[in-house]
């Protein structure tokens, strides 16, 4: 842990059904003429409370427990290695050391900082190829001053447009939609989106999102004795909008599934009420 991978940890390794020494370390006897591999399963690392980070180094050291002599300058404990030493006795009896040799790096999955990130859930799939559209975006805890949320289409990519205040509790990002790179498009573009974490340039697994032109014709729904509806189905009167809060609000309220906006008493345009029962949708129509 810490700025060197080879300097020492203060945390200590937990094996289950396996007898560990008072120091945290494991040792195996191995006989290499009958079966010269061993493997660990299901083994644990238990870490250690701030305040007795330093307590837990200086017992290490004392016991002689630094392969690498590393001297230890700032830990990181948001990340270990583990490290493997093997010893023999040679034809005359001395003990000799092979040189010791670290895992890869093992990180914390509930640190923000280092843990993997995921978009659950987007609240719309398309959006003018102008930009400029209005999304909300559910994922795992995410820090605010660290994260973009980025649109990529081959060599082409852009950055949302948000602020810190913008990501709420850490699990909900509201932004805009960058304008794509094209504006005279002749047919829907379907382009990535995923998260970024700034300080590493760790990304998510991507979600799609296609950018439409920016003539795309609305749809006319004809209802016998009530006229028409002018915009498309997901364009709904105005009024207030339902901000992420609430959003939050109705999925802590449901364990974590979104049921959608309540239907009774909103209108479209022309006075078509959405009849009773009918299906909720995945999320808020803006």
């Amino acid at each position: 842990s810490g700025s060197s991978p080879s300097q020492g940890c203060p945390d200590t390794l937990l094996i289950p059904q396996r007898s560990l020494k008072n120091n945290g370390l494991c040792e195996v006897v191995l006989k290499p003429q009958t079966n010269p591999k061993h493997s660990f399963s299901n083994l644990g690392i238990q870490c250690v409370k701030k305040k007795e980070i330093e307590a837990a180094i200086e017992k290490k050291l004392q016991l002689g427990i630094d392969p690498f002599k590393d001297p230890i300058a700032e830990v990181d404990m948001n990340v270990v290695r583990i490290c493997f030493q093997a010893s023999y006795k040679d034809s005359s009896g001395q003990t000799r050391h092979l040189s010791p040799v670290l895992s890869e790096p093992i990180f914390d999955k509930k640190s923000t900082n280092t843990s993997e990130l995921r978009i659950c859930r987007m609240n719309k799939e398309s959006g003018p190829c102008t930009g400029g559209e209005e999304l909300y975006l559910l994922c795992d805890k995410v820090q605010k001053e660290d994260i973009a949320v980025v649109f990529r289409k081959e060599t082409w990519e852009a950055r949302a447009d948000f602020s810190q205040a913008d990501v709420h509790r850490q699990v909900a990002i509201v932004f805009k939609t960058p304008p794509y790179q094209h504006l005279e498009l002749a047919e829907p573009v379907e382009v990535e989106v995923f998260l970024q974490r700034l300080t590493d340039s760790v990304c998510s697994e991507s979600f799609r999102f296609t950018y439409l032109p920016k003539d795309h014709g609305t749809r006319v729904v004809t209802c016998p004795g009530r006229g028409t509806t002018g915009p498309r189905d997901g364009d709904r009167t105005p009024g207030r909008k339902r901000g992420m809060p609430d959003v939050l609000e109705e999925l802590s309220s449901t364990g974590g599934c979104w049921q959608g906006p309540p239907m009774k008493g909103r209108r479209l345009h022309g006075g078509v009420t959405p009849i009773s029962g009918t299906p909720p949708l995945p999320f808020p129509m803006l």
